[in-house]
Protein backbone atom coordinates (compact mmCIF):
# COMPACT_ATOMS: atom_id res chain seq x y z
CA UNK A 1 0.00 0.00 0.00
CA UNK A 2 0.98 3.66 -0.83
CA UNK A 3 0.98 5.29 2.87
CA UNK A 4 1.15 8.51 1.35
CA UNK A 5 -2.16 8.79 -0.55
CA UNK A 6 -5.33 9.07 2.00
CA UNK A 7 -8.98 10.46 2.04
CA UNK A 8 -9.16 12.96 5.28
CA UNK A 9 -11.45 15.29 6.42
CA UNK A 10 -10.94 17.44 9.72
CA UNK A 11 -12.35 20.24 10.78
CA UNK A 12 -10.63 23.74 11.68
CA UNK A 13 -12.31 26.94 12.79
CA UNK A 14 -15.77 25.53 11.25
CA UNK A 15 -14.04 24.78 8.01
CA UNK A 16 -13.95 21.16 6.50
CA UNK A 17 -11.13 20.01 4.87
CA UNK A 18 -11.06 17.11 2.21
CA UNK A 19 -7.80 15.25 1.15
CA UNK A 20 -7.13 12.69 -0.95
CA UNK A 21 -3.55 11.15 -1.30
CA UNK A 22 -4.82 10.54 -5.31
CA UNK A 23 -3.15 9.20 -8.09
CA UNK A 24 -1.92 11.53 -10.80
CA UNK A 25 -0.23 10.74 -13.56
CA UNK A 26 0.09 12.80 -16.85
CA UNK A 27 1.98 13.54 -20.20
CA UNK A 28 4.43 15.20 -21.68
CA UNK A 29 5.32 16.45 -25.03
CA UNK A 30 8.40 18.09 -26.34
CA UNK A 31 7.16 22.29 -26.59
CA UNK A 32 8.17 24.46 -29.96
CA UNK A 33 7.14 27.96 -30.44
CA UNK A 34 4.61 26.88 -33.04
CA UNK A 35 2.87 23.96 -31.22
CA UNK A 36 1.22 23.59 -28.15
CA UNK A 37 0.36 20.22 -27.47
CA UNK A 38 -3.35 19.35 -25.17
CA UNK A 39 -5.60 16.46 -25.27
CA UNK A 40 -8.85 16.21 -26.51
CA UNK A 41 -11.16 13.17 -24.96
CA UNK A 42 -14.65 11.52 -26.37
CA UNK A 43 -16.69 9.48 -27.86
CA UNK A 44 -16.76 7.87 -31.22
CA UNK A 45 -20.44 6.60 -32.04
CA UNK A 46 -22.68 5.73 -35.53
CA UNK A 47 -24.05 8.83 -36.53
CA UNK A 48 -27.95 7.28 -36.87
CA UNK A 49 -28.25 4.96 -34.28
CA UNK A 50 -25.75 6.57 -31.68
CA UNK A 51 -24.47 3.63 -30.81
CA UNK A 52 -20.75 3.48 -29.30
CA UNK A 53 -18.18 2.18 -31.68
CA UNK A 54 -15.16 0.14 -30.03
CA UNK A 55 -11.76 0.63 -30.77
CA UNK A 56 -12.16 3.28 -33.76
CA UNK A 57 -8.48 4.43 -34.20
CA UNK A 58 -7.80 8.38 -34.05
CA UNK A 59 -4.59 9.56 -35.76
CA UNK A 60 -3.03 12.71 -35.56
CA UNK A 61 -2.09 14.15 -39.06
CA UNK A 62 0.23 16.27 -37.87
CA UNK A 63 2.67 14.10 -35.84
CA UNK A 64 1.47 10.75 -36.60
CA UNK A 65 0.29 10.04 -33.32
CA UNK A 66 -2.72 8.09 -32.39
CA UNK A 67 -4.95 6.14 -30.40
CA UNK A 68 -7.55 3.92 -29.57
CA UNK A 69 -10.95 4.39 -28.73
CA UNK A 70 -11.75 1.77 -25.58
CA UNK A 71 -14.57 -0.57 -25.86
CA UNK A 72 -17.19 1.79 -25.06
CA UNK A 73 -15.69 4.08 -27.94
CA UNK A 74 -14.30 6.67 -25.75
CA UNK A 75 -11.14 8.03 -26.37
CA UNK A 76 -8.14 10.17 -25.35
CA UNK A 77 -5.83 11.97 -27.91
CA UNK A 78 -2.60 14.50 -27.31
CA UNK A 79 -2.98 16.95 -30.41
CA UNK A 80 -1.71 20.30 -31.37
CA UNK A 81 -3.36 23.55 -32.13
CA UNK A 82 -3.73 23.40 -35.76
CA UNK A 83 -3.77 19.95 -36.23
CA UNK A 84 -6.25 17.59 -38.28
CA UNK A 85 -7.46 14.29 -36.92
CA UNK A 86 -9.06 11.44 -38.79
CA UNK A 87 -10.86 8.78 -36.99
CA UNK A 88 -11.72 5.52 -38.30
CA UNK A 89 -13.68 2.45 -38.21
CA UNK A 90 -13.92 -0.68 -40.06
CA UNK A 91 -17.22 0.10 -42.26
CA UNK A 92 -17.67 3.29 -42.14
CA UNK A 93 -16.34 6.28 -43.59
CA UNK A 94 -13.35 7.90 -42.32
CA UNK A 95 -14.10 11.83 -40.38
CA UNK A 96 -12.18 14.32 -40.19
CA UNK A 97 -11.58 16.77 -37.71
CA UNK A 98 -9.74 20.02 -37.61
CA UNK A 99 -8.56 21.75 -34.07
CA UNK A 100 -8.23 25.34 -33.51
CA UNK A 101 -7.50 27.79 -30.68
CA UNK A 102 -11.59 27.74 -30.02
CA UNK A 103 -11.81 23.54 -30.37
CA UNK A 104 -13.62 22.05 -27.78
CA UNK A 105 -11.89 19.24 -25.41
CA UNK A 106 -14.43 17.51 -25.49
CA UNK A 107 -15.66 15.85 -28.54
CA UNK A 108 -18.23 13.34 -29.97
CA UNK A 109 -17.04 12.51 -33.55
CA UNK A 110 -20.33 10.83 -35.49
CA UNK A 111 -19.00 7.95 -38.71
CA UNK A 112 -20.80 7.58 -41.33
CA UNK A 113 -21.77 4.12 -42.00
CA UNK A 114 -20.05 3.11 -45.96
CA UNK A 115 -21.09 0.20 -48.00
CA UNK A 116 -16.90 0.21 -48.86
CA UNK A 117 -15.18 -1.53 -46.40
CA UNK A 118 -12.13 -0.17 -45.71
CA UNK A 119 -9.07 -1.61 -45.90
CA UNK A 120 -6.82 0.43 -44.01
CA UNK A 121 -7.73 -0.99 -40.86
CA UNK A 122 -7.11 -4.94 -40.10
CA UNK A 123 -8.85 -6.14 -36.99
CA UNK A 124 -7.95 -10.01 -35.63
CA UNK A 125 -7.70 -12.12 -32.70
CA UNK A 126 -4.77 -12.56 -31.81
CA UNK A 127 -2.68 -15.15 -29.38
CA UNK A 128 0.72 -15.35 -30.53
CA UNK A 129 0.99 -12.12 -32.33
CA UNK A 130 0.00 -10.28 -29.01
CA UNK A 131 2.26 -12.34 -27.48
CA UNK A 132 5.43 -11.45 -29.47
CA UNK A 133 4.10 -7.45 -29.10
CA UNK A 134 4.30 -7.65 -25.59
CA UNK A 135 7.38 -9.11 -25.34
CA UNK A 136 8.76 -6.73 -27.96
CA UNK A 137 7.77 -3.47 -25.46
CA UNK A 138 8.91 -4.79 -22.60
CA UNK A 139 12.42 -5.82 -24.01
CA UNK A 140 12.16 -2.23 -25.39
CA UNK A 141 11.68 -0.50 -22.03
CA UNK A 142 13.98 -2.40 -20.37
CA UNK A 143 16.69 -1.70 -22.49
CA UNK A 144 15.90 2.04 -22.33
CA UNK A 145 18.61 4.18 -20.40
CA UNK A 146 18.92 6.53 -18.23
CA UNK A 147 18.14 9.88 -19.46
CA UNK A 148 16.51 13.22 -18.00
CA UNK A 149 13.86 16.04 -18.88
CA UNK A 150 11.93 19.02 -17.27
CA UNK A 151 8.63 18.21 -16.77
CA UNK A 152 5.30 20.19 -16.47
CA UNK A 153 2.36 18.54 -14.02
CA UNK A 154 -0.92 20.22 -13.69
CA UNK A 155 -3.76 18.41 -11.81
CA UNK A 156 -7.33 19.76 -11.63
CA UNK A 157 -10.03 18.54 -9.08
CA UNK A 158 -13.82 19.01 -9.00
CA UNK A 159 -16.40 17.96 -5.91
CA UNK A 160 -19.46 17.03 -6.51
CA UNK A 161 -18.43 18.65 -10.37
CA UNK A 162 -17.82 21.75 -8.89
CA UNK A 163 -13.72 22.95 -9.48
CA UNK A 164 -12.19 22.68 -6.57
CA UNK A 165 -8.43 22.46 -6.40
CA UNK A 166 -5.73 23.41 -9.22
CA UNK A 167 -2.04 22.20 -8.68
CA UNK A 168 1.02 22.98 -11.47
CA UNK A 169 4.29 22.13 -10.76
CA UNK A 170 7.30 22.18 -12.58
CA UNK A 171 9.94 19.29 -11.94
CA UNK A 172 12.61 17.39 -13.39
CA UNK A 173 12.11 14.28 -14.49
CA UNK A 174 14.67 11.00 -13.98
CA UNK A 175 13.94 8.19 -16.41
CA UNK A 176 15.17 4.70 -16.47
CA UNK A 177 13.61 1.87 -18.39
CA UNK A 178 10.94 4.03 -19.93
CA UNK A 179 9.49 4.26 -16.70
CA UNK A 180 9.74 7.58 -14.21
CA UNK A 181 11.77 6.82 -11.52
CA UNK A 182 12.30 10.23 -9.58
CA UNK A 183 10.73 13.62 -9.39
CA UNK A 184 12.86 16.52 -8.15
CA UNK A 185 10.97 19.31 -7.34
CA UNK A 186 11.65 22.93 -8.89
CA UNK A 187 8.43 24.82 -8.25
CA UNK A 188 4.54 24.95 -7.97
CA UNK A 189 1.57 27.04 -6.60
CA UNK A 190 -1.82 25.86 -6.21
CA UNK A 191 -5.74 27.36 -6.05
CA UNK A 192 -8.58 26.27 -3.79
CA UNK A 193 -12.20 27.02 -3.97
CA UNK A 194 -14.71 25.81 -1.12
CA UNK A 195 -17.51 23.52 -2.26
CA UNK A 196 -20.37 23.94 0.44
CA UNK A 197 -17.64 25.02 2.92
CA UNK A 198 -14.75 22.33 2.32
CA UNK A 199 -11.56 21.97 0.30
CA UNK A 200 -9.96 19.34 -1.56
CA UNK A 201 -6.02 18.29 -1.65
CA UNK A 202 -4.21 16.11 -3.91
CA UNK A 203 -1.34 15.29 -1.65
CA UNK A 204 1.67 13.28 -3.27
CA UNK A 205 0.78 13.35 -7.07
CA UNK A 206 4.22 12.65 -7.56
CA UNK A 207 4.85 10.18 -5.17
CA UNK A 208 1.96 8.24 -7.41
CA UNK A 209 3.68 8.95 -10.84
CA UNK A 210 6.49 7.50 -9.70
CA UNK A 211 5.04 4.92 -7.96
CA UNK A 212 2.93 3.66 -11.41
CA UNK A 213 4.96 1.38 -13.73
CA UNK A 214 3.62 -0.24 -17.10
CA UNK A 215 5.56 -3.29 -16.01
CA UNK A 216 4.65 -3.33 -12.09
CA UNK A 217 1.41 -3.65 -10.59
CA UNK A 218 2.93 -1.63 -6.64
CA UNK A 219 -0.87 -1.08 -5.60
CA UNK A 220 -2.36 -0.78 -9.56
CA UNK A 221 -4.97 -3.55 -10.93
CA UNK A 222 -2.88 -5.75 -12.75
CA UNK A 223 -2.12 -5.66 -16.64
CA UNK A 224 -1.25 -7.41 -19.67
CA UNK A 225 3.00 -7.27 -18.53
CA UNK A 226 2.43 -8.55 -14.93
CA UNK A 227 0.50 -11.06 -16.18
CA UNK A 228 1.25 -14.77 -16.55
CA UNK A 229 1.76 -15.57 -20.48
CA UNK A 230 -0.21 -18.53 -20.10
CA UNK A 231 -2.88 -16.83 -18.46
CA UNK A 232 -3.31 -14.40 -20.74
CA UNK A 233 -6.14 -15.64 -23.05
CA UNK A 234 -8.32 -16.67 -19.93
CA UNK A 235 -8.10 -13.06 -18.33
CA UNK A 236 -8.00 -10.99 -21.66
CA UNK A 237 -9.66 -11.05 -25.07
CA UNK A 238 -6.99 -9.91 -27.60
CA UNK A 239 -7.26 -8.63 -30.46
CA UNK A 240 -4.36 -6.79 -32.98
CA UNK A 241 -5.27 -3.78 -35.53
CA UNK A 242 -2.85 -3.61 -38.40
CA UNK A 243 -2.70 -0.62 -40.32
CA UNK A 244 -1.86 -0.30 -43.84
CA UNK A 245 0.80 2.53 -43.32
CA UNK A 246 2.53 0.63 -40.52
CA UNK A 247 2.15 0.48 -36.92
CA UNK A 248 -0.08 -2.02 -34.87
CA UNK A 249 -2.26 -2.17 -31.93
CA UNK A 250 -2.66 -4.52 -29.39
CA UNK A 251 -6.25 -4.42 -27.41
CA UNK A 252 -6.47 -6.47 -24.48
CA UNK A 253 -10.25 -6.31 -22.79
CA UNK A 254 -10.63 -7.91 -19.76
CA UNK A 255 -13.16 -10.78 -18.88
CA UNK A 256 -15.95 -10.26 -16.80
CA UNK A 257 -14.37 -12.38 -13.85
CA UNK A 258 -11.50 -10.12 -14.00
CA UNK A 259 -12.60 -6.50 -15.04
CA UNK A 260 -12.47 -5.13 -11.44
CA UNK A 261 -8.96 -6.49 -10.76
CA UNK A 262 -7.19 -6.34 -14.46
CA UNK A 263 -6.72 -3.22 -16.00
CA UNK A 264 -7.98 -3.02 -19.86
CA UNK A 265 -7.05 -0.69 -22.42
CA UNK A 266 -4.29 -0.97 -25.41
CA UNK A 267 -0.71 -1.21 -26.79
CA UNK A 268 0.70 0.57 -29.79
CA UNK A 269 3.52 0.28 -31.81
CA UNK A 270 4.34 2.50 -34.97
CA UNK A 271 5.90 2.10 -38.40
CA UNK A 272 9.36 1.81 -36.86
CA UNK A 273 7.80 -1.15 -34.41
CA UNK A 274 8.82 1.41 -31.48
CA UNK A 275 6.16 1.90 -28.32
CA UNK A 276 4.27 5.03 -28.80
CA UNK A 277 1.43 4.70 -26.38
CA UNK A 278 0.34 2.23 -23.53
CA UNK A 279 -3.41 2.85 -22.11
CA UNK A 280 -5.10 1.56 -19.10
CA UNK A 281 -8.63 2.06 -17.42
CA UNK A 282 -10.34 0.02 -15.12
CA UNK A 283 -13.78 0.93 -13.63
CA UNK A 284 -15.07 -0.23 -10.24
CA UNK A 285 -11.20 -1.39 -9.25
CA UNK A 286 -10.62 -4.02 -6.53
CA UNK A 287 -7.07 -2.39 -6.10
CA UNK A 288 -6.23 0.97 -5.88
CA UNK A 289 -2.68 3.35 -4.70
CA UNK A 290 -4.65 5.27 -2.24
CA UNK A 291 -6.35 4.34 0.65
CA UNK A 292 -8.00 6.28 3.41
CA UNK A 293 -6.47 7.96 6.28
CA UNK A 294 -9.24 6.56 9.11
CA UNK A 295 -10.26 3.00 9.39
CA UNK A 296 -13.70 4.20 9.38
CA UNK A 297 -13.77 6.45 6.64
CA UNK A 298 -15.46 5.83 3.73
CA UNK A 299 -13.35 5.46 -0.04
CA UNK A 300 -15.07 4.14 -3.27
CA UNK A 301 -13.10 4.32 -6.07
CA UNK A 302 -15.21 4.37 -9.57
CA UNK A 303 -12.80 4.17 -12.23
CA UNK A 304 -9.00 4.89 -12.99
CA UNK A 305 -7.36 5.56 -15.92
CA UNK A 306 -4.07 5.90 -17.63
CA UNK A 307 -2.08 6.71 -20.75
CA UNK A 308 1.31 7.01 -21.43
CA UNK A 309 2.43 8.31 -24.75
CA UNK A 310 6.16 7.59 -25.43
CA UNK A 311 9.14 8.81 -27.46
CA UNK A 312 11.94 6.97 -29.02
CA UNK A 313 15.64 8.79 -29.21
CA UNK A 314 19.06 7.27 -29.01
CA UNK A 315 19.06 6.25 -25.44
CA UNK A 316 15.04 4.12 -26.26
CA UNK A 317 11.96 5.32 -24.94
CA UNK A 318 10.80 7.73 -22.51
CA UNK A 319 7.41 9.06 -21.26
CA UNK A 320 6.66 11.79 -23.55
CA UNK A 321 2.83 12.29 -21.65
CA UNK A 322 0.91 10.95 -19.31
CA UNK A 323 -2.58 11.50 -19.00
CA UNK A 324 -4.61 10.67 -15.90
CA UNK A 325 -7.94 10.91 -14.27
CA UNK A 326 -9.91 9.55 -11.59
CA UNK A 327 -13.44 9.38 -9.90
CA UNK A 328 -14.14 8.37 -6.51
CA UNK A 329 -16.76 8.68 -3.79
CA UNK A 330 -15.15 9.96 -0.74
CA UNK A 331 -16.95 10.04 2.77
CA UNK A 332 -16.75 10.50 6.46
CA UNK A 333 -18.74 9.46 8.96
CA UNK A 334 -21.42 11.53 10.61
CA UNK A 335 -22.69 9.54 13.08
CA UNK A 336 -22.23 9.47 16.79
CA UNK A 337 -18.18 8.20 17.93
CA UNK A 338 -17.58 8.52 14.38
CA UNK A 339 -20.53 5.62 12.81
CA UNK A 340 -22.01 6.07 9.58
CA UNK A 341 -24.29 7.50 8.25
CA UNK A 342 -21.57 9.38 5.79
CA UNK A 343 -21.20 12.31 4.38
CA UNK A 344 -20.24 11.67 0.99
CA UNK A 345 -18.59 13.67 -1.55
CA UNK A 346 -17.93 12.80 -5.49
CA UNK A 347 -14.43 13.13 -6.98
CA UNK A 348 -13.30 13.63 -9.82
CA UNK A 349 -10.08 14.67 -10.99
CA UNK A 350 -8.16 14.85 -14.19
CA UNK A 351 -3.82 15.71 -14.51
CA UNK A 352 -1.77 15.59 -17.28
CA UNK A 353 2.43 15.27 -16.68
CA UNK A 354 4.12 17.15 -19.77
CA UNK A 355 7.88 15.97 -20.31
CA UNK A 356 9.99 17.60 -22.23
CA UNK A 357 13.76 19.31 -23.43
CA UNK A 358 15.57 15.77 -23.00
CA UNK A 359 18.52 15.67 -21.89
CA UNK A 360 18.09 20.01 -20.99
CA UNK A 361 16.75 19.91 -17.45
CA UNK A 362 16.03 22.80 -14.96
CA UNK A 363 18.87 24.49 -13.14
CA UNK A 364 18.45 22.21 -9.79
CA UNK A 365 17.49 24.68 -7.05
CA UNK A 366 20.16 24.72 -4.58
CA UNK A 367 19.11 23.32 -1.03
CA UNK A 368 18.42 20.19 0.78
CA UNK A 369 15.10 19.01 0.94
CA UNK A 370 13.52 16.10 2.83
CA UNK A 371 12.85 13.16 0.42
CA UNK A 372 8.94 12.00 2.46
CA UNK A 373 7.38 15.66 2.44
CA UNK A 374 4.54 15.41 0.10
CA UNK A 375 4.02 17.87 -2.77
CA UNK A 376 2.41 20.54 -1.29
CA UNK A 377 4.82 20.31 1.96
CA UNK A 378 7.46 21.00 -1.08
CA UNK A 379 5.65 23.44 -2.10
CA UNK A 380 4.83 25.56 0.81
CA UNK A 381 8.27 25.00 2.27
CA UNK A 382 10.72 26.33 -0.36
CA UNK A 383 11.06 29.64 -1.41
CA UNK A 384 9.62 30.31 -4.92
CA UNK A 385 11.37 32.34 -7.52
CA UNK A 386 8.65 34.24 -9.71
CA UNK A 387 10.52 33.82 -12.70
CA UNK A 388 9.22 30.29 -13.22
CA UNK A 389 5.83 31.45 -14.35
CA UNK A 390 6.60 33.42 -17.00
CA UNK A 391 7.74 30.34 -18.95
CA UNK A 392 5.67 29.02 -21.62
CA UNK A 393 3.46 26.42 -20.16
CA UNK A 394 2.84 23.38 -22.71
CA UNK A 395 -0.67 23.94 -22.92
CA UNK A 396 -1.03 27.75 -23.33
CA UNK A 397 -2.98 28.11 -26.40
CA UNK A 398 -5.56 25.49 -25.33
CA UNK A 399 -8.67 25.85 -23.62
CA UNK A 400 -7.74 23.89 -20.77
CA UNK A 401 -4.98 26.54 -20.15
CA UNK A 402 -7.96 29.11 -20.36
CA UNK A 403 -9.48 27.23 -17.65
CA UNK A 404 -6.43 27.17 -15.14
CA UNK A 405 -5.75 31.04 -15.82
CA UNK A 406 -9.52 31.78 -14.87
CA UNK A 407 -9.45 29.37 -12.04
CA UNK A 408 -6.26 30.77 -10.84
CA UNK A 409 -7.74 34.32 -11.50
CA UNK A 410 -10.56 34.08 -9.22
CA UNK A 411 -9.23 31.67 -6.59
CA UNK A 412 -5.60 33.03 -6.25
CA UNK A 413 -2.37 31.04 -6.09
CA UNK A 414 -0.45 30.38 -3.15
CA UNK A 415 3.23 29.03 -3.65
CA UNK A 416 4.64 29.25 0.15
CA UNK A 417 4.31 29.98 3.55
CA UNK A 418 5.24 33.42 3.33
CA UNK A 419 1.74 34.14 2.04
CA UNK A 420 -0.13 34.37 5.53
CA UNK A 421 -3.22 36.19 4.04
CA UNK A 422 -4.06 32.67 2.46
CA UNK A 423 -3.84 30.74 5.51
CA UNK A 424 -6.63 33.67 7.03
CA UNK A 425 -8.90 32.80 4.07
CA UNK A 426 -8.46 28.93 4.17
CA UNK A 427 -8.10 28.65 7.82
CA UNK A 428 -6.79 24.98 8.82
CA UNK A 429 -4.75 24.54 6.21
CA UNK A 430 -1.26 25.21 7.42
CA UNK A 431 -2.29 22.53 10.75
CA UNK A 432 -2.59 20.09 7.83
CA UNK A 433 0.45 20.68 6.06
CA UNK A 434 2.44 20.20 9.39
CA UNK A 435 5.58 22.10 10.32
CA UNK A 436 6.60 24.89 8.01
CA UNK A 437 9.67 26.47 7.14
CA UNK A 438 11.21 29.48 8.73
CA UNK A 439 12.58 32.20 5.77
CA UNK A 440 14.61 35.04 6.68
CA UNK A 441 12.66 38.59 7.57
CA UNK A 442 13.69 41.74 9.51
CA UNK A 443 10.18 41.77 11.16
CA UNK A 444 9.77 38.10 12.35
CA UNK A 445 12.00 36.28 14.45
CA UNK A 446 12.78 32.64 15.31
CA UNK A 447 11.63 30.85 18.27
CA UNK A 448 12.07 27.37 19.85
CA UNK A 449 8.82 26.45 19.84
CA UNK A 450 9.22 26.20 15.82
CA UNK A 451 11.77 23.43 15.78
CA UNK A 452 11.79 19.67 17.42
CA UNK A 453 12.59 20.33 21.30
CA UNK A 454 12.38 17.51 23.17
CA UNK A 455 15.56 17.27 25.41
CA UNK A 456 14.24 14.06 27.59
CA UNK A 457 12.94 12.16 24.52
CA UNK A 458 16.42 12.93 22.52
CA UNK A 459 18.08 10.91 24.99
CA UNK A 460 21.37 12.72 25.17
CA UNK A 461 23.53 11.02 27.73
CA UNK A 462 25.25 13.85 30.06
CA UNK A 463 28.39 13.36 28.70
CA UNK A 464 27.69 14.37 25.40
CA UNK A 465 28.90 17.64 24.49
CA UNK A 466 26.64 20.21 24.11
CA UNK A 467 27.42 20.85 20.60
CA UNK A 468 26.46 17.45 19.81
CA UNK A 469 22.96 17.62 21.22
CA UNK A 470 21.36 20.21 18.77
CA UNK A 471 21.41 20.59 15.05
CA UNK A 472 20.21 24.12 13.44
CA UNK A 473 19.86 23.42 9.71
CA UNK A 474 19.77 26.81 8.30
CA UNK A 475 20.03 26.85 4.61
CA UNK A 476 20.98 29.80 2.31
CA UNK A 477 18.26 28.70 -1.23
CA UNK A 478 19.25 29.41 -4.46
CA UNK A 479 17.76 29.21 -7.94
CA UNK A 480 18.14 30.15 -11.82
CA UNK A 481 15.97 30.16 -14.12
CA UNK A 482 16.73 31.40 -18.11
CA UNK A 483 13.71 33.20 -19.98
CA UNK A 484 13.80 34.08 -22.88
CA UNK A 485 17.89 34.23 -22.74
CA UNK A 486 18.15 36.20 -19.66
CA UNK A 487 18.76 34.20 -16.60
CA UNK A 488 17.06 35.41 -13.31
CA UNK A 489 18.74 34.25 -9.67
CA UNK A 490 16.74 34.49 -6.96
CA UNK A 491 18.55 33.89 -3.00
CA UNK A 492 16.56 33.24 0.24
CA UNK A 493 17.99 32.42 3.83
CA UNK A 494 15.73 29.44 5.46
CA UNK A 495 15.36 27.56 8.74
CA UNK A 496 14.52 24.05 7.72
CA UNK A 497 12.42 22.81 10.89
CA UNK A 498 12.33 19.08 9.42
CA UNK A 499 15.67 18.30 10.18
CA UNK A 500 16.43 21.27 12.84
CA UNK A 501 16.32 20.13 16.62
CA UNK A 502 17.30 20.99 19.99
CA UNK A 503 17.96 19.13 23.02
CA UNK A 504 19.22 21.22 25.63
CA UNK A 505 16.50 23.64 27.93
CA UNK A 506 15.46 26.90 27.23
CA UNK A 507 17.20 29.31 28.83
CA UNK A 508 17.08 33.19 28.58
CA UNK A 509 19.77 33.02 26.01
CA UNK A 510 18.36 30.42 23.35
CA UNK A 511 16.04 32.49 20.93
CA UNK A 512 19.37 35.16 21.43
CA UNK A 513 21.48 31.89 20.08
CA UNK A 514 18.97 30.87 17.11
CA UNK A 515 18.36 34.15 15.35
CA UNK A 516 22.00 35.39 15.88
CA UNK A 517 22.79 31.85 13.49
CA UNK A 518 20.24 32.67 11.19
CA UNK A 519 21.39 36.39 10.42
CA UNK A 520 24.75 34.84 9.44
CA UNK A 521 23.22 33.31 6.41
CA UNK A 522 21.40 36.64 5.34
CA UNK A 523 24.77 38.05 5.68
CA UNK A 524 26.43 35.70 3.74
CA UNK A 525 23.57 35.87 1.14
CA UNK A 526 23.82 39.36 0.85
CA UNK A 527 27.87 39.08 0.00
CA UNK A 528 26.39 36.03 -2.65
CA UNK A 529 23.88 38.39 -4.52
CA UNK A 530 26.90 41.14 -4.54
CA UNK A 531 28.98 38.78 -6.39
CA UNK A 532 26.53 37.55 -8.22
CA UNK A 533 25.78 41.46 -9.59
CA UNK A 534 29.09 42.35 -10.53
CA UNK A 535 29.36 39.45 -12.85
CA UNK A 536 29.66 40.43 -16.82
CA UNK A 537 27.21 38.06 -17.63
CA UNK A 538 25.66 35.16 -15.27
CA UNK A 539 25.89 31.50 -16.97
CA UNK A 540 24.61 28.13 -14.88
CA UNK A 541 28.14 27.05 -14.16
CA UNK A 542 29.43 30.35 -12.40
CA UNK A 543 26.53 31.11 -10.76
CA UNK A 544 26.82 27.65 -9.08
CA UNK A 545 30.32 28.47 -8.47
CA UNK A 546 29.85 31.30 -6.62
CA UNK A 547 27.30 29.84 -4.69
CA UNK A 548 29.26 26.65 -3.48
CA UNK A 549 32.27 28.85 -2.05
CA UNK A 550 29.38 31.25 -0.48
CA UNK A 551 28.31 28.44 1.01
CA UNK A 552 31.04 26.83 2.04
CA UNK A 553 32.44 30.27 3.70
CA UNK A 554 28.89 30.18 5.48
CA UNK A 555 29.23 26.93 7.26
CA UNK A 556 32.43 27.71 8.17
CA UNK A 557 31.42 30.67 9.68
CA UNK A 558 28.10 28.65 11.54
CA UNK A 559 31.10 26.64 13.24
CA UNK A 560 33.42 29.78 14.30
CA UNK A 561 30.25 31.03 15.71
CA UNK A 562 29.53 27.55 17.76
CA UNK A 563 32.61 27.59 18.95
CA UNK A 564 32.87 31.47 19.93
CA UNK A 565 29.65 31.41 22.05
CA UNK A 566 30.17 28.35 23.43
CA UNK A 567 27.12 26.51 21.75
CA UNK A 568 25.05 30.06 22.38
CA UNK A 569 25.87 30.11 26.47
CA UNK A 570 28.90 32.81 26.25
CA UNK A 571 26.69 36.29 26.72
CA UNK A 572 29.81 38.53 25.61
CA UNK A 573 30.42 36.96 22.30
CA UNK A 574 26.36 36.75 21.51
CA UNK A 575 26.92 40.80 22.01
CA UNK A 576 29.56 40.90 20.05
CA UNK A 577 27.81 38.99 17.21
CA UNK A 578 24.27 40.97 17.66
CA UNK A 579 26.57 44.18 16.98
CA UNK A 580 28.52 43.12 14.03
CA UNK A 581 25.04 41.42 12.35
CA UNK A 582 22.78 44.71 13.28
CA UNK A 583 25.33 46.45 10.87
CA UNK A 584 24.34 44.57 7.93
CA UNK A 585 21.26 43.37 8.46
CA UNK A 586 19.92 46.67 10.76
CA UNK A 587 18.27 43.84 13.07
CA UNK A 588 19.05 44.38 16.66
CA UNK A 589 18.26 40.91 18.21
CA UNK A 590 19.90 42.43 21.99
CA UNK A 591 16.90 44.66 21.91
CA UNK A 592 14.93 42.31 20.93
CA UNK A 593 15.61 39.46 23.02
CA UNK A 594 16.86 41.24 26.68
CA UNK A 595 13.74 42.07 27.60
CA UNK A 596 12.78 38.58 27.33
CA UNK A 597 15.82 37.25 28.87
CA UNK A 598 15.90 39.67 31.77
CA UNK A 599 12.38 37.88 32.21
CA UNK A 600 13.61 34.07 32.35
Amino acid sequence: MISSHLNLILSFSNVQFSVLFSVIISLSISITANAQPQVIKGKVVDRDSKASLPFATLVSKRNGGGTIANKEGVFRLPVEVNDTVEVRYTGYEPFSYYLNKSSQNNVTFELEFSKTQLTEVNVVAADERAFNLIAKVRKQLLKSRYQRSKAFLEIFTEKDSIPTELLELYYNSNFRKGNVESLEYKSGRLAMAPVDGSFFKSYSTSRVIQSHNPLTSAGFPENVFTTKKQNLKKVYDLRIVSYGSGGETLIFDAKEDYEHSHFSGSISINEKEELSEVEFFVRMPSQIPFIPLFENDLLKPLELHITWFYTTNEKGVAPQLIDFGYANISGVPTGPDYTPPYLERHIKAAGTAYFYDFDDPFFTPQMVCENDLNDYQRMLNTPCHEAIWELTRPFEKSSKFQRNKQFLEKNGAMKTYAEHEFFKDYSGLESMVGHRNVFWSDTARMRLNLIYHQPNELGFETSVPRRKKFKLDVEMYFDLIEVDSTVSVYSQCLFDVYDSYYGLEHDSLTDLFLNLHFDLCEVERRRFETSLANMDQITPKTALRLYEESNSRLHAKFEKYFRETDSGTSLRALERYSHELNQVTGVDNLELFLPVMEGL
